[in-house]
């Protein structure tokens, strides 16, 4: 198992064995006092748990996934891409690529000023796919959500 991995896997069990309660319904984490945990960096929910004199941090998206299936996975994703939403239904389990295919800061497209068109390109098991040069932002950005519905799908 890698290094990563056990780390979260020994702070889950430890906030768990702490009395951290989550709820797959609602997609919150109790503390063991019953105060909802609502801490957030980054858009994420996370929480603090002590170790003797240490402090860790624990999101609650990985500490619901660790509560309900008693695993630890390397990616997880939230579904409707709102980060503060940890409800099970809203998880799932992917690959690290998997995982880019929500990434808003990539568009897909851009202006190419040596042919003065519009490029579109999708991102495919680490290759650049070329989607063609188009007339108008418009059309560069359809193909670009058409070719993404189909290779950046996840079951």
């Amino acid at each position: 198992m890698q290094e990563r991995k056990k780390i979260k896997l020994s702070r889950c069990i430890l906030a768990k064995s702490r009395g951290y309660v989550y709820c797959e319904k609602t997609g919150f984490v109790t503390t063991p006092r019953g105060n909802i945990v609502k801490r957030e960096t980054n858009g994420y929910v996370f929480f603090s748990v002590r170790d003797g004199d240490k402090r860790f941090h624990l999101n609650v998206h990985v500490y619901g996934w660790f509560y309900k299936y008693n695993e630890v996975v390397d990616y997880l994703d939230h579904k409707n891409c709102i980060r503060k939403d940890n409800r099970i239904k809203n998880l799932r389990s992917v690959t690290n690529q998997e995982n880019h295919f929500n990434n808003s800061i990539a568009k897909g497209y851009c202006f190419d000023k040596s042919r003065n068109k519009w490029l579109a390109t999708i991102k495919l098991n680490g290759v650049q796919k070329n989607l063609g040069r188009f007339n108008s932002e418009k059309e560069a950005r359809n193909a670009y959500l058409k070719a993404k519905k189909i290779y950046h799908k996840i079951d």
